[in-house]
Formats: structure tokens, C-alpha cells, sequence
């Protein structure tokens, strides 16, 4: 009787075995995929009050970061992940009624906000460019400058996004990226990643990988508390 007994526990322990085989590879799948799957974006209301939030614009200093980048009038600046126009009205004012900015959001929520402000502010020098995942689908050679503010870490294949932006710079063009910088002290760590597909870089790093994207390095300015501010040209 006793020597028959691991026999017949032998299949329920197979079972439960199975099972959980089974919960630890779907688990592990999923969190893969969790990695792979678009960023999730905030409503357009919600996004609203945080971008336009007195001490985010404080932190962001989108006037100095304007001035620091050297936007003039009559230029054609494109503003990559434009969300509600926190940068692209401003650039808007400052390149003149002689100056283009184009507006590019993979957002039609954004798009149409960006759109419905424009008719009320009676702006006329924005062009709305809806993007993809991995094109921002601008014309070619037709931005002097292009600004890339708080948007490069949501890429999902940022190399990839930056080479087809490529060619929407004139030769003498210049791009720059603001963001996140994981070497700057805060009170949370900036180690950890924010979403699930992608973690915060250090300067070293998005150097590295728009070198592979076909831009170098020129210059930064170090005047925000938790983001780096770094300007690129294109290479051939």
C-alpha cells in the first residue's frame, strides 16, 4: 500500500508542475510584450492641464530653451511630438508670419486640440503632420531646425525614428533633444524606467544612438534641473 502511494500522487504533482510551468512563460510573455506595446497616452484634457501647469513651465523654460536653440524669423522649424502646441505656438510666434512650424503628433486627439487653437488664436503659420511609430513624415529637406522636447524616450525605435527624420533636415539644419537625463540627481531615481518599453538614457547614450542614426554631436546647455539639452547635425 505505502510503496504504491508516490504512484498515484506522481500525476496530480505532474499537473500541478504543468500548470505552473505554464503561469511562469505566460507571465514572462507578457511581460515582454508589455516592453514592445505603444506607450499609453494620457487624455487630451488631462495632458492639457499637465503640460500647461505654471511650475512645469517654470522647470521647462521654453522661452530660454527657444533662444538657446536660435530660432529665428522666417525659419522652418518642426516640433516632433508636438501634444497640445506647449512648443509649437510659441515657435509659431517666434519664426513670424515669414516661418513654418510643423506640428508632428501621432495623436489625432492632439492634432485636432492643436487645430481647434489655431482657428481661435487665428494662427496661421503651423502645419499639422500626423507621424508613425517610426516616420515623422516630413517633407524632405524642409526644416532648419528641428526640436525634439520631451518625446525622443517614447519612440519605440527611436534609431529608426531619428534616421527618417534625417532627411527632413537642410544640410546646415540642426536638431535638438530634451529629456530625461538618468546621471541627474532628483527625488525619485531616474533609473527606473517610466513606462514599460524603454528606459531613461544618459547623454552618453542618446549620443550613441543618433551617431547610429546619422547625426554628431555639437553642443549642449545644461540648464535644466533633470534633462539634458543636446544639438546635432546631420552627417553624411
Amino acid at each position: 500500500m505505502n510503496n504504491q502511494f508516490p504512484y498515484r500522487i506522481l500525476p496530480c504533482i505532474l499537473v500541478i508542475f504543468n500548470l505552473l510551468l505554464v503561469f511562469n512563460v505566460s507571465g514572462h510573455a507578457q511581460s515582454v510584450s508589455n516592453k514592445r506595446e505603444p506607450f499609453e497616452f494620457k487624455p487630451v484634457d488631462k495632458l492639457k492641464m499637465m503640460l500647461e501647469n505654471p511650475r512645469r513651465i517654470q522647470a521647462q523654460q521654453p522661452d530660454r530653451v527657444i533662444a538657446a536653440f536660435g530660432v529665428k524669423k522666417g525659419e522652418s522649424i518642426a516640433d516632433i511630438g508636438a501634444g497640445t502646441g506647449f512648443y509649437a505656438f510659441r515657435l509659431a510666434e517666434k519664426v513670424g508670419v515669414e516661418g513654418k512650424v510643423f506640428a508632428v503628433e501621432i495623436q489625432d486627439e492632439l492634432l485636432k486640440f492643436i487645430s481647434e487653437n489655431m482657428e481661435r488664436e487665428n494662427v496661421k503659420n503651423i502645419v499639422l503632420v500626423k507621424s508613425s511609430e517610426s516616420d515623422p513624415n516630413l517633407p524632405p529637406q524642409s526644416c532648419d531646425k528641428i526640436l525634439v522636447a520631451n518625446s525622443y524616450y517614447y519612440f519605440k525605435e527611436p534609431v529608426k525614428f531619428m534616421s527618417h527624420l534625417r532627411k527632413a533636415i537642410k544640410p546646415e539644419g540642426r536638431v535638438a533633444i530634451i529629456d530625461l537625463d538618468a546621471t541627474k540627481r532628483t527625488k525619485k531615481p531616474l533609473n527606473k524606467a517610466i513606462n514599460k518599453h524603454r528606459e531613461i538614457l544618459t547623454a552618453d547614450q542618446l549620443i550613441d544612438e543618433m551617431k547610429q542614426a546619422g547625426f554628431q554631436f555639437i553642443e549642449s546647455f545644461d540648464f535644466h534641473d533633470k534633462r539634458f539639452f543636446l544639438v546635432f547635425r546631420a552627417v553624411d
